[in-house]
């Protein structure tokens, strides 16, 4: 009789197991609106990574992404009953949650050679709202090569639209798959956090970057010195009642070193 006891009430334990977790078994991607759910937030993902690589490397453009790769197949596939890409994608809507992982291999043109080389998995975790709109994007080891042999790698994307730090971006810079020929320490080479209000704060560590940088503002700079002074003796020598440099003059305002405020798709609608 106990014996029995026992077999039962361990059948009920496996059961209501089996019932508490079922919600977060992935769901086929068959439906029609599934499939159009998951694009929206594949797309957002994508807006929200293209963003950032242009900001973080003052880019005006920016690589493929594989979770535009992926929108774009399942786009192809909405009429099919199944999708050629099971293992990829997790899609759990009962936790609001999607998921996916895959090797840079599966997706060359989205990484570059290098990542593809040494193909270490990439994976996402996105979470999204009733409304489709994106919530948390939490992503690693993406990246592109910038040439040959240098590449930028991506080793964490983290995205929270209801966060005060709304997006932060950890990454590094390699040459011929070495770190040290292009960092100054074994901190990231480029750390970028976009708070929900205030500026867009960008660390570099890359070498020679930022003494370039600062060759070229004074190179500008001295363009521009020469230039507005030849005008002012052009002026002054036309009406020689015009003020001397100096006297009265607004102070300039350095635009290229304030960083803007957040890029708009990163900011949450109110």
């Amino acid at each position: 009789m106990f014996h029995i006891m026992s077999i039962g009430r361990v059948t009920i334990f496996v059961f209501l197991i089996l019932v508490l977790n079922i919600n977060a078994l992935p769901v086929p991607l068959h439906q029609e609106k599934d499939k159009q759910l998951v694009i929206k937030i594949l797309d957002q993902a994508h807006r929200i990574y293209s963003e950032a690589w242009k900001v973080l490397l003052s880019s005006s453009s920016s690589p493929t992404s594989s979770m535009k790769l992926l929108s774009e197949k399942i786009n192809k596939q909405k009429k099919s009953t199944k999708l050629d890409i099971p293992e990829i994608i997790e899609f759990m809507p009962n936790e609001m949650r999607i998921k996916f992982e895959f090797f840079p291999s599966q997706f060359p043109q989205a990484f570059g050679d290098s990542l593809a080389l040494l193909n270490r998995k990439a994976s996402c975790e996105m979470t999204y709202l009733k409304n489709g709109q994106l919530e948390t994007l939490n992503c690693s080891n993406f990246g592109q090569n910038l040439s040959k042999n240098i590449h930028i790698e991506l080793h964490d994307i983290l995205y929270n639209r209801k966060s005060g730090q709304i997006l932060e971006v950890k990454a590094d810079k390699y040459e011929n798959l070495l770190k040290k020929l292009q960092c100054v320490s074994e901190d990231p080479c480029l750390q970028m956090k976009v708070p929900l209000e205030g500026k867009i704060q960008i660390i570099d560590n890359r070498k020679g970057e930022k003494k370039e940088d600062e060759s070229k503002k004074e190179v500008i700079s001295e363009k521009e010195s020469d230039k507005k002074e030849n005008e002012q003796a052009i002026n002054r020598k036309q009406d020689p009642e015009l003020p001397t440099p100096g006297d009265g003059e607004p102070e300039l305002r350095n635009e290229q070193n304030e960083q803007p405020e957040g890029p708009p798709v990163l900011l949450p609608e109110r």
